[in-house]
């Protein structure tokens, strides 16, 4: 029922082994900081539609593991605050996820010691569509988002604020993201926590946005647009697609890369008045170069 809203209670909601199944109308959980959506192992949760709001955070019970899937609707966490050594969303190692369509949305960030907001670590997952949102029309002034792990489509939004995305790095973990999109004077700091990530899409970078890239390699394998910044700082960026890939710039100056790698089958295109900077290693691998 669309009309059909769940109001908020002042506690907690837990599922244990059981299914959530949420198709339309509103489900609202918690209304302090510290109420949250616990998840036992072996229990599911299904959202096709409508929407699920959460106070502070979806996170597992004693370590429990979780089927996730989302094919509509939004899962807003985080929408009273967090200050918890703990991800306002998360994914257990032995957790399920699949997602073709629908939002995550991370409204506020978490302010506790430790924090971040955003761990994707499941073992199994099958992602084909659907975004992950950092910040929303009632985020406030900016806030930065710390993520980490296996993420959808990720949009960087500049609704209330110039929100940023920030890595949390576990040392050895990779993050995979799809289609990357930074909104006009957003962030990306894959520097501050300085970790490998593979962007399996198109990355674009807005007027007046930043994509900090960080000591480690950022891999790409859809077209890079950079309307904004790229600060190189001493890190590799590869392209490696399996088709043609392009590098837009719109700005005066050239795209300014430390190290660039080339490991893609087709060409890599510089689309025209699109210059190219390497201030340290150019390292052709395979596919070849179309200057324009």
């Amino acid at each position: 029922n669309s009309n059909f809203t769940v109001a908020a209670q002042a506690g907690d909601a837990y599922i244990n082994t059981g299914e959530l199944t949420i198709a339309a109308g509103t489900y609202n959980v918690g209304t302090a900081s510290t109420n949250g959506f616990f998840y036992y192992a072996g229990s599911t949760i299904s959202i096709s539609g409508g929407n699920m709001n959460i106070a502070a955070n979806l996170y597992p019970m004693a370590s429990g593991t979780i089927t996730y899937t989302q094919t509509g609707g939004t899962l807003t966490v985080c929408t009273v605050g967090l200050t918890a050594a703990q991800p306002a969303f998360h994914m257990t190692t032995g957790s399920t996820f699949n997602m073709s369509a629908g939002s995550i949305v991370c409204r506020l960030a978490n302010t506790g010691a430790s924090k971040y907001d955003f761990d994707n670590s499941a073992g199994t997952r099958t992602i084909t569509g659907g975004t992950l949102q950092l910040g929303d029309a009632s985020s406030g002034t900016a806030k930065t988002f710390i993520i980490t792990g296996y993420i959808p489509n990720l949009l960087v939004t500049n609704t209330s604020g110039n929100h940023t995305a920030r890595w949390y790095n576990f040392g050895t973990e990779n993050q995979v993201l799809y289609t990357t999109v930074l909104q006009n004077n957003t962030s990306l700091d894959a520097n501050t926590n300085s970790s490998a990530a593979t962007y399996v899409g198109d990355v674009t970078i807005g007027t007046g946005a930043t994509f900090l890239a960080g000591t480690n390699t950022q891999t790409v394998t859809g077209n890079w647009a950079n309307n904004g910044t790229l600060t190189p700082s001493t890190g590799t960026v590869t392209f490696n697609g399996t088709g043609t890939q392009t590098i837009t710039r719109t700005i005066a100056g050239g795209e300014m890369f430390y190290n660039l790698t080339t490991s893609t089958s087709g060409p890599l295109t510089l689309e025209s008045s699109s210059d190219v900077i390497v201030e340290n290693t150019l390292d052709m691998q395979a596919g070849s170069y179309n200057l324009n």
